[in-house]
């Protein structure tokens, strides 16, 4: 019994150091994990050299190029915090510009309006956002922008794209940058098809069994590396992207820094009717004929059609006595304080060329 006592009692003194030393692994192993989890949680949420990697490899392509991983440094990932918003919206693609005002640099979040984001936020570390309300926003059915100011929390880690001197030219070939499907995705060879002032449309090469849900938004670049427009809708039957141009985004730019005081005129064969701002659009059209026939129009999904500067190109007017517009007001500027939609009718009397508007209910 006493020998028994004593191997095990040596069995003991020999394993007891091993005992803890294994326990002393296992903290330190948790310790270790506890630290990447700390780790992660402070690291800013940028697109990773990796993401980009993965990104051009689903696309087919075998290296990044160089103008594709630089344009990923832009990109950045948009929620709506408003608590219906969470459960029902979906994340956004938004992107990081540089502008230069009046000899101050600025730089901007963008993304499209038509989102309708209520508490727009922007991920400063894992699973923390902060508020990034829209300053200025266009109407989604004309100028589809919205700019937000990005937090100085991370802006530093953003490499600001530059706008595009000009709006893309038909057969210029363009590539976008996107986050949907739960990843960041990268679409070349987005050939331009046709332009118009407000919008310009682009092949899509999309993959129909893919949902790309959160696309709007993504910026459109050019061989230089520049902002050439920005996604806002696709037809994925047609394989065809919509998109607005680069002046859109000027124009939106110069509408905050003047208050939405730069309106945009309606001529009709040369004659000034009405004067747009930024978050107004022509919703609908009616025209009366000589006759006495109607025809109205709306503009959903026609918003490429519509040219401010000859309204006459919208239909045929031959025997029209008069065209009405309906005209509908968004919120400017994200706000706490409910906004009540303003909705207006533009009649052009084509015979006697007196001008009238009424408000609607």
């Amino acid at each position: 019994m006493k020998k028994f006592t004593l191997i095990l009692l040596l069995v003991g003194l020999v394993i007891s150091p091993l005992h803890a030393q294994w326990y002393k692994g296992i903290a330190k192993g948790a310790r270790t994990r506890m630290q990447n989890i700390r780790r992660a949680a402070v690291k800013p949420l940028g697109v990773t050299t990796r993401q980009v990697e993965r990104a051009v490899f689903r696309a087919g392509v075998s290296t990044p190029p160089t103008r594709v991983l630089k344009a990923a440094r832009a990109m950045i990932p948009l929620r709506d915090r408003h608590p219906l918003g969470r459960l029902f919206s979906v994340k956004a693609t938004a992107f990081v510009i540089e502008e230069i005002y009046e000899g101050k640099r600025y730089v901007w979040g963008v993304t499209a309006s038509h989102y309708g984001y209520r508490r727009p936020a922007v991920p400063i570390k894992r699973f923390t956002y902060e508020p990034a309300p829209f300053l200025a926003q266009g109407h989604p059915r004309g100028n589809d922008v919205s700019i937000f100011r990005i937090p100085e929390s991370v802006a530093s880690q953003f490499e600001p794209l530059k706008l595009a001197q000009s709006s893309p030219e038909v057969g210029e070939g363009l590539f976008s940058l996107s986050f949907f499907d739960n990843a960041f995705q990268y679409t070349p060879g987005r050939k331009v098809l046709g332009t118009t002032p407000l919008r310009f449309t682009t092949t899509l090469n999309a993959d129909l069994e893919i949902a790309r849900e959160g696309e709007c938004g993504s910026p459109l670049i050019n061989k230089d590396g520049k902002v050439a427009g920005m996604v806002v809708g696709a037809s994925y039957r047609r394989q065809i992207g919509y998109a607005v141009p680069v002046e859109q985004i000027r124009q939106l730019l110069r509408a905050y820094h003047e208050h939405n005081s730069s309106s945009i005129p309606l001529r009709l064969y040369g004659k000034e009717i009405f004067q747009l701002d930024i978050n107004e659009a022509i919703t609908r059209v009616a025209i009366k004929y000589k006759d006495g026939s109607l025809a109205e129009h709306t503009t959903f999904h026609r918003e490429g059609l519509i040219d401010y500067e000859h309204l006459e190109n919208l239909t045929d007017l031959s025997n029209a006595q008069e065209i009405s517009l309906t005209i509908d007001r968004k919120p400017f500027q994200t706000s706490n304080e409910e906004f009540i939609p303003i909705t207006r009718q533009i009649t052009y009397n084509l015979q006697t060329k007196a001008v009238s508007m009424k408000m609607l209910p």
